[in-house]
Protein backbone atom coordinates (compact mmCIF):
# COMPACT_ATOMS: atom_id res chain seq x y z
CA UNK A 1 0.00 0.00 0.00
CA UNK A 2 1.51 3.02 -0.99
CA UNK A 3 1.64 6.70 1.94
CA UNK A 4 -0.25 8.74 -0.42
CA UNK A 5 -3.65 8.23 -1.77
CA UNK A 6 -4.23 5.37 -3.70
CA UNK A 7 -5.09 5.88 -7.30
CA UNK A 8 -7.86 3.65 -9.01
CA UNK A 9 -8.87 3.70 -12.87
CA UNK A 10 -11.95 2.68 -12.93
CA UNK A 11 -12.63 1.88 -17.31
CA UNK A 12 -16.01 1.06 -17.89
CA UNK A 13 -17.98 2.48 -21.04
CA UNK A 14 -21.04 2.75 -19.10
CA UNK A 15 -21.05 6.33 -17.39
CA UNK A 16 -23.40 5.59 -14.71
CA UNK A 17 -20.91 2.59 -13.66
CA UNK A 18 -18.14 5.32 -13.68
CA UNK A 19 -20.14 8.13 -12.01
CA UNK A 20 -20.90 5.82 -8.69
CA UNK A 21 -17.86 3.84 -8.64
CA UNK A 22 -16.06 7.56 -8.67
CA UNK A 23 -18.59 8.64 -5.59
CA UNK A 24 -18.67 5.82 -3.98
CA UNK A 25 -14.84 4.94 -3.85
CA UNK A 26 -13.93 8.80 -3.35
CA UNK A 27 -16.17 8.42 -0.19
CA UNK A 28 -13.67 5.46 1.01
CA UNK A 29 -9.67 7.86 0.16
CA UNK A 30 -9.29 6.55 -3.20
CA UNK A 31 -8.57 8.72 -5.96
CA UNK A 32 -10.29 8.02 -8.62
CA UNK A 33 -9.55 8.71 -12.31
CA UNK A 34 -12.29 6.92 -14.96
CA UNK A 35 -11.61 5.58 -18.87
CA UNK A 36 -15.07 5.58 -21.21
CA UNK A 37 -12.82 2.92 -23.32
CA UNK A 38 -9.30 0.90 -23.22
CA UNK A 39 -7.61 3.48 -25.46
CA UNK A 40 -8.45 6.35 -23.01
CA UNK A 41 -6.92 3.94 -20.24
CA UNK A 42 -4.14 2.95 -21.65
CA UNK A 43 -3.22 6.77 -22.54
CA UNK A 44 -4.09 7.67 -18.51
CA UNK A 45 -1.98 4.60 -17.52
CA UNK A 46 1.39 6.44 -19.93
CA UNK A 47 1.31 9.64 -18.31
CA UNK A 48 -0.20 9.16 -15.03
CA UNK A 49 0.27 7.22 -11.83
CA UNK A 50 -2.26 4.52 -11.10
CA UNK A 51 -2.09 2.16 -8.27
CA UNK A 52 -5.08 -0.65 -9.54
CA UNK A 53 -7.65 -0.92 -12.37
CA UNK A 54 -11.04 -1.84 -12.17
CA UNK A 55 -11.36 -3.00 -15.79
CA UNK A 56 -15.34 -3.97 -17.72
CA UNK A 57 -14.73 -6.41 -20.51
CA UNK A 58 -17.47 -5.80 -23.01
CA UNK A 59 -16.54 -1.99 -24.42
CA UNK A 60 -16.63 -1.21 -27.72
CA UNK A 61 -13.69 -0.40 -29.56
CA UNK A 62 -10.54 -1.47 -27.63
CA UNK A 63 -12.81 -4.27 -25.68
CA UNK A 64 -11.55 -5.12 -21.80
CA UNK A 65 -9.37 -8.43 -23.08
CA UNK A 66 -7.58 -5.91 -25.06
CA UNK A 67 -6.64 -3.98 -22.94
CA UNK A 68 -5.48 -6.08 -20.18
CA UNK A 69 -3.09 -7.98 -22.75
CA UNK A 70 -1.90 -4.41 -23.50
CA UNK A 71 -1.07 -3.57 -19.72
CA UNK A 72 0.55 -6.78 -19.30
CA UNK A 73 2.69 -6.24 -22.14
CA UNK A 74 4.04 -3.01 -20.78
CA UNK A 75 7.03 -3.58 -18.72
CA UNK A 76 6.09 -0.33 -17.31
CA UNK A 77 2.71 -1.30 -16.43
CA UNK A 78 2.60 -5.58 -16.51
CA UNK A 79 2.71 -5.58 -12.44
CA UNK A 80 -0.04 -3.01 -11.78
CA UNK A 81 -3.19 -5.02 -10.50
CA UNK A 82 -5.47 -5.32 -12.33
CA UNK A 83 -9.29 -6.35 -11.24
CA UNK A 84 -12.34 -7.57 -13.59
CA UNK A 85 -15.41 -6.27 -13.18
CA UNK A 86 -18.05 -7.62 -15.80
CA UNK A 87 -21.40 -9.15 -16.25
CA UNK A 88 -19.56 -11.98 -18.16
CA UNK A 89 -19.39 -15.36 -16.01
CA UNK A 90 -18.80 -17.94 -18.33
CA UNK A 91 -15.28 -19.88 -17.58
CA UNK A 92 -13.79 -19.72 -20.70
CA UNK A 93 -13.58 -15.67 -19.78
CA UNK A 94 -12.66 -16.46 -15.74
CA UNK A 95 -9.73 -18.48 -17.38
CA UNK A 96 -8.21 -16.42 -20.60
CA UNK A 97 -8.69 -13.55 -17.49
CA UNK A 98 -6.54 -15.36 -14.94
CA UNK A 99 -3.92 -16.18 -18.03
CA UNK A 100 -3.37 -12.84 -18.76
CA UNK A 101 -3.03 -11.64 -15.50
CA UNK A 102 -5.80 -10.25 -14.18
CA UNK A 103 -5.58 -10.80 -9.74
CA UNK A 104 -9.52 -10.79 -9.46
CA UNK A 105 -12.52 -11.24 -11.10
CA UNK A 106 -15.82 -9.73 -10.18
CA UNK A 107 -19.13 -9.99 -11.79
CA UNK A 108 -21.48 -7.42 -11.89
CA UNK A 109 -23.39 -6.48 -9.58
CA UNK A 110 -20.90 -6.38 -6.72
CA UNK A 111 -21.03 -5.93 -3.45
CA UNK A 112 -19.23 -2.56 -2.64
CA UNK A 113 -18.19 -3.41 1.10
CA UNK A 114 -16.69 -6.42 -1.08
CA UNK A 115 -14.85 -4.59 -3.42
CA UNK A 116 -13.01 -2.49 -0.89
CA UNK A 117 -11.75 -5.89 0.37
CA UNK A 118 -10.59 -7.08 -3.02
CA UNK A 119 -8.93 -3.59 -3.19
CA UNK A 120 -7.03 -4.64 -0.06
CA UNK A 121 -6.10 -7.54 -1.19
CA UNK A 122 -5.28 -6.70 -4.52
CA UNK A 123 -2.87 -3.77 -3.24
CA UNK A 124 -1.22 -6.44 -0.51
CA UNK A 125 0.25 -8.68 -3.08
CA UNK A 126 -0.82 -10.82 -5.98
CA UNK A 127 -3.26 -13.68 -4.60
CA UNK A 128 -4.69 -16.11 -6.65
CA UNK A 129 -7.59 -14.78 -8.95
CA UNK A 130 -10.66 -15.59 -7.65
CA UNK A 131 -14.58 -15.18 -9.41
CA UNK A 132 -16.79 -13.35 -7.03
CA UNK A 133 -20.43 -12.61 -7.73
CA UNK A 134 -22.62 -10.38 -5.23
CA UNK A 135 -23.65 -13.56 -3.66
CA UNK A 136 -20.55 -14.69 -2.69
CA UNK A 137 -19.48 -14.73 0.92
CA UNK A 138 -16.65 -12.40 1.68
CA UNK A 139 -13.08 -13.64 2.53
CA UNK A 140 -11.23 -11.64 6.38
CA UNK A 141 -10.67 -8.30 5.04
CA UNK A 142 -6.45 -7.20 5.14
CA UNK A 143 -7.15 -4.02 6.84
CA UNK A 144 -9.64 -1.88 7.61
CA UNK A 145 -10.82 0.88 5.70
CA UNK A 146 -10.72 4.14 6.12
CA UNK A 147 -15.00 5.31 5.68
CA UNK A 148 -17.62 3.02 5.67
CA UNK A 149 -20.57 3.84 3.01
CA UNK A 150 -24.04 1.83 3.38
CA UNK A 151 -26.05 1.00 0.72
CA UNK A 152 -28.19 3.99 1.95
CA UNK A 153 -25.84 6.46 0.82
CA UNK A 154 -24.84 3.90 -2.80
CA UNK A 155 -28.90 4.48 -3.26
CA UNK A 156 -28.89 8.27 -2.76
CA UNK A 157 -26.17 8.70 -5.06
CA UNK A 158 -27.65 6.94 -7.65
CA UNK A 159 -31.17 8.38 -7.20
CA UNK A 160 -29.02 11.93 -7.79
CA UNK A 161 -27.53 10.83 -10.80
CA UNK A 162 -30.46 9.71 -12.32
CA UNK A 163 -32.56 12.86 -11.66
CA UNK A 164 -29.62 14.60 -13.06
CA UNK A 165 -29.29 12.77 -16.20
CA UNK A 166 -32.96 12.81 -16.98
CA UNK A 167 -33.10 16.62 -16.39
CA UNK A 168 -30.53 17.54 -18.18
CA UNK A 169 -32.27 15.95 -21.58
CA UNK A 170 -35.86 17.79 -20.13
CA UNK A 171 -34.83 21.48 -21.63
CA UNK A 172 -34.21 20.86 -25.35
CA UNK A 173 -37.38 18.31 -25.42
CA UNK A 174 -39.31 21.37 -23.98
CA UNK A 175 -38.24 23.74 -26.43
CA UNK A 176 -38.89 21.28 -29.61
CA UNK A 177 -42.26 19.78 -28.02
CA UNK A 178 -43.23 23.79 -27.21
CA UNK A 179 -42.68 24.67 -31.58
CA UNK A 180 -44.71 21.15 -32.06
CA UNK A 181 -47.87 22.77 -29.44
CA UNK A 182 -47.99 25.83 -31.71
CA UNK A 183 -48.60 24.14 -34.97
CA UNK A 184 -51.29 21.29 -33.59
CA UNK A 185 -52.80 23.14 -30.56
CA UNK A 186 -55.70 21.08 -30.29
CA UNK A 187 -54.49 17.64 -30.85
CA UNK A 188 -55.10 15.47 -28.20
CA UNK A 189 -52.02 13.48 -28.53
CA UNK A 190 -49.97 17.26 -27.81
CA UNK A 191 -52.18 17.99 -25.01
CA UNK A 192 -51.67 14.45 -23.14
CA UNK A 193 -47.81 14.62 -24.10
CA UNK A 194 -47.81 18.27 -22.02
CA UNK A 195 -49.45 16.25 -18.96
CA UNK A 196 -47.05 13.67 -19.15
CA UNK A 197 -43.97 16.32 -18.83
CA UNK A 198 -45.80 18.03 -16.07
CA UNK A 199 -45.58 14.85 -14.54
CA UNK A 200 -42.16 13.48 -15.26
CA UNK A 201 -40.47 17.17 -13.84
CA UNK A 202 -42.97 16.02 -10.68
CA UNK A 203 -41.53 12.76 -10.34
CA UNK A 204 -38.06 14.19 -10.58
CA UNK A 205 -38.68 16.99 -7.79
CA UNK A 206 -39.90 13.77 -5.63
CA UNK A 207 -36.76 11.25 -6.64
CA UNK A 208 -34.09 14.55 -5.65
CA UNK A 209 -36.36 14.98 -2.10
CA UNK A 210 -35.45 11.02 -1.93
CA UNK A 211 -32.08 11.48 -2.93
CA UNK A 212 -31.42 14.02 0.44
CA UNK A 213 -33.87 12.35 2.90
CA UNK A 214 -32.23 11.62 5.99
CA UNK A 215 -28.82 13.45 5.16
Amino acid sequence: MPDRPVTVLVCDDDEDIRTTLEWYLAQSDYRVITADGGLAALAILARGVVDLVLLDLLMPGMSGMDTLVKIKENPVTRNLPVIVLTAVSDSQTVDRCRALGACDYLIKPVDTVHLKKVFARALAGPPPLSVVSSASPASPMPHTAPVEVSALDVLRRELDVFVKKTRSHLPPLQERFAKVRTLFPDEGLVKEAALRLNDLEFVLNEFAKLSRKGT
